[in-house]
């Protein structure tokens, strides 16, 4: 099948995404639409890290345009899983605003009905909106970067179709195969790409080595392989090698609209450690992006607490360097590693293995990192 790309700002979305979709031949075929953002993290839409909610509203416009007669959002983080923590996301991210706008109750997936699928792996719990024959099923990616599978585009974004277990298991066991495993067992009708901004550095959320990067494009894809071929295409626009993408078979596509040589343009690479002032996170492949968030969210409040940043300067003056280690599976330290903060269950049988403390979660909550730090730091 085709993947297209078109230009386009948040401004006059509508008018590209209509524009983009009869580029590629997408007609809707359902009396009912269900959409799945991407929106992982409660930042707001500047930041790049979640689809903007603009684009969302303008396919929302689109689709009330062509005849839907019922049109479901739904998401599932897998960090903002109690009510009040996903009020707090949509707030945040301004998703609020077409809950308000359009009378349509965003859904948090993590509380929605689920069916029992057989798959590759067993059996695997997925909400039952996906599989029903009345609605259609449009999969809405953000571009961007991801220190453990280099990027997170389409097939990743079906992640948060998973509740919070499934999403654990997957990093447990083998995240890159099951990630290409649900890519077979749940293909959207649609897929639509977020990239009029983007996220280049040590993704998916935000962090000191991660920037807003412009790219001005929106890309779809129709057909039965339209996340694989969609993904293609944008990891090549992103200058990455797709050969090296372990959950992205490389596969032939034919591209309409803009050209790929007219919209290339290199992403800076998730680094393998990330540097927070003195602080150095180390994140193996089988850290989730739960612990990612909980990181994120730590440092946040650090930066945006006076009271915090000093103590924190403090602890600088003591320490040339604090390292911190999150996710299963360590046999060693990291060379160089000199004062290690384990964080997180995941990191429980190796903090027995070394004879160190660890801060308990899944994820652990960000104030309870901060004490955990100033407690084995004796500050």
């Amino acid at each position: 099948m085709v993947v297209g790309i078109v230009r386009s700002k948040y401004d006059n979305a509508k008018e590209n995404i209509t524009k983009l979709l009869e580029l590629i031949g997408y007609k809707l075929r359902k009396k009912k639409v269900f959409i799945k953002p991407n929106i992982v993290d409660a930042l707001p839409p500047s930041s790049a890290v979640i689809v903007n909610y603009k684009l969302i509203k303008a396919l929302i416009e689109y689709f009330q345009d062509v005849g839907a007669e019922e049109i479901v959002v739904g998401e599932g983080t897998g960090f903002f899983t109690k009510p009040e923590h996903f009020e707090r996301l949509l707030k945040t991210t301004k998703y609020d605003k077409i809950e308000k706008e359009f009378g349509i109750k965003i859904l948090n997936l993590e509380h929605e009905e689920r069916i029992k699928v057989d798959w590759k792996f067993g059996k695997i719990l997925l909400p039952k909106i996906v599989f029903d024959k009345e609605f259609e099923y449009i999969n809405v990616p953000k571009m961007k970067t991801h220190t453990m599978t280099t990027v997170t585009l389409s097939c990743k974004n079906q992640k948060g179709l998973l509740n919070l277990g499934t999403k654990r298991k997957f990093h447990k066991e083998n995240l890159h195969g099951m990630i290409m495993e649900l890519s077979k067992i749940v293909k959207p009708d649609l897929v639509l790409m977020d990239a009029i901004t983007a996220l280049e550095g040590s993704g998916p959320t935000q962090n000191p080595q991660t920037k807003v990067k412009n790219m001005n494009i929106l890309l779809a894809a129709i057909g039965e392989n339209n996340m694989v071929e969609l993904d293609n295409v944008a990891a090549q626009i992103m200058g990455f090698n797709v050969d090296e993408i372990k959950h992205i078979p490389k596969v032939k596509f034919t591209n309409l609209g803009i050209s790929l040589d007219e919209v290339r343009s290199d992403f800076i690479k998730p680094a393998k450690k990330i540097v927070y002032g003195n602080i150095i996170s180390y994140q193996n492949e089988k850290i989730c992006t739960l612990c990612q968030i909980a990181l994120s969210q730590t440092l946040r409040k650090i930066n945006f607490n006076e009271d915090l940043r000093s103590k924190f300067n403090e602890l600088s003056s003591k320490y040339e360097w604090i390292d911190i280690i999150q996710g299963s599976g360590w046999e060693k330290l990291p060379e160089n590693c000199k004062k290690p903060i384990l964080l997180g269950n995941c990191t429980k049988n190796f903090a027995k293995q070394i004879n160190e403390e660890y801060c308990k979660g899944c994820p652990p909550h960000y104030n309870d990192i901060i004490d955990f730090i100033f407690k084995k730091l004796q500050l």
